[in-house]
């Protein structure tokens, strides 16, 4: 008697579709790319990959892998899904990094996973500007009263809060 051993076994990789979105500083779409294949030697079957972050806006989509179109995951086979998600001013405001997470079942193997993270790079800068309101009085002979505009802008990539503006004089 022949004893066949099965041992299924599910790989998962989940990468950013541009490297460069490893950091971010502005709101942005980040667009991932997830593959599954079979490292195991048996087929397998019931086949299920989730992104828990992105499945409710973008769910995902399987573009490419089912070679015979069997909906069993070959071992020759290698599933190719894509996501993405929507990164606010608010996420970049609060500099909380990003960690995106990919799931894949399937009857047969155990579940596996991967992640992405992105990291949110805040630069807060306040400009301030301050001039005459009317500049023929730069040079002035006697008393007069100078009036100001005064400027305030936000240069840097995260909203500022709590800005005050004094002029002691």
């Amino acid at each position: 008697t022949t004893t066949i051993s099965q041992t299924p076994l599910m790989l998962i990789s989940k990468v950013l579709t541009d490297p460069a979105q490893s950091t971010i500083s502005g709101p942005t779409t980040l667009n991932y790319t997830i593959e599954v294949s079979n490292d195991g030697n048996v087929s397998l079957t019931g086949v299920v990959v989730t992104d828990p972050l992105t499945d409710d806006a973008t769910p995902l989509v399987r573009q490419s892998g089912d070679t015979d179109g069997d909906e069993e995951l070959d071992l020759t086979e290698t599933w190719v899904y894509t996501s993405s998600y929507e990164v606010t001013q608010a996420m970049i405001d609060a500099g909380t990094a990003i960690t995106n997470t990919a799931f894949g079942n399937s009857a047969e193997a155990p579940e596996v996973s991967d992640d992405v993270t992105t990291t949110i790079s805040q630069t807060p800068l306040m400009l301030i500007s301050k001039v005459l309101t009317d500049p023929t009085q730069s040079t002035i002979s006697g008393p007069t009263t100078l009036n100001y505009t005064i400027e305030v802008s936000n240069n840097g990539n995260v909203s500022l809060t709590g800005v005050v503006v004094t002029d002691p004089l």
